[in-house]
This record gives structure tokens, sequence and C-alpha cells, in this order.
């Protein structure tokens, strides 16, 4: 038996090609894990900038209705009247809904809609259940 543990600490033959698959095994079993984590990152960070878009064309639409308020467009409603609704074109590449509505002298609900991605652009991610 001492002879035996002898002869394995002087004969190291093989030894580096052991640690070599140890390390490639090691890495084979992180780096999956680790790809499907920036994959999901990446995904997240589409979705987070595509509805970051939609809020700044929202509140765009808001201030364009502020600025019709303010300076009494044309067209702007009164006792009485229908909602004003119109479009603003090319606000963050879409098409912008507003609606301007008279509530009373001084006060006026303003709501403004940016139609949501398509589908064919939007970045898809699996439901998620908590």
């Amino acid at each position: 038996m001492k002879g035996l543990m002898k002869r394995l600490i002087k004969d190291q033959g093989g030894q580096a090609l052991l640690s070599v698959l140890i390390l490639m095994a090691l890495g084979g079993l992180t780096i999956s894990p680790l790809l499907t984590y920036m994959s999901a990152g990446l995904k997240a960070g589409q979705v987070h900038e595509e509805k970051m878009y939609e809020l700044y064309a929202a509140d765009a639409g808001v201030e364009d209705a502020l600025w019709k308020v303010k300076t009494a467009a044309a067209g702007l409603p009164g006792a009485g009247d229908d909602p004003w609704e119109y479009s603003l074109a090319d606000v963050n590449d879409r098409q912008l809904n507003s609606t301007i509505e008279y509530i009373n002298s001084t006060t006026y609900k303003i709501t403004s809609n940016p139609p949501p991605v398509p589908a064919a652009t939007a970045p898809q991610l699996n439901p998620m259940s908590y």
C-alpha cells in the first residue's frame, strides 16, 4: 500500500488533463444559466424601454393639450360641447390620440393615449405567475 501511494505521487502524468476536464465541466454547467439570465435581462430591458417611450409620448400629448388650453386654441370645447379629440403624428414613432374635455370654467380633463406597440415589433416574454 505504501508503495502504491509513492508511485501515485511520483507519477503525475494525466493530472493536467483531469484538471482541464474538471474546469471545462464547471464552465459548461455555469455558462448555460448565465446566458439564460442575460437573455431574460435583455428582454426585460426592451420592454422597459418600450414602456418608457409610451410614457414619454403620452406626456407629450398632455403637454400639447395643456398648451392648447393655455392659448385658448380654436376648437377648444366649452360648456355643453363634446370632448375635442385630435391626433398628433410621429411622437416617438407613434400616432398619439389626445382628448380635451370641458369640466367647468376653470377645469379641463386631458387624456392622452399612445397606441400599443404592434405585436410584430414587441418583444415576446413568457408570462410569469407569482
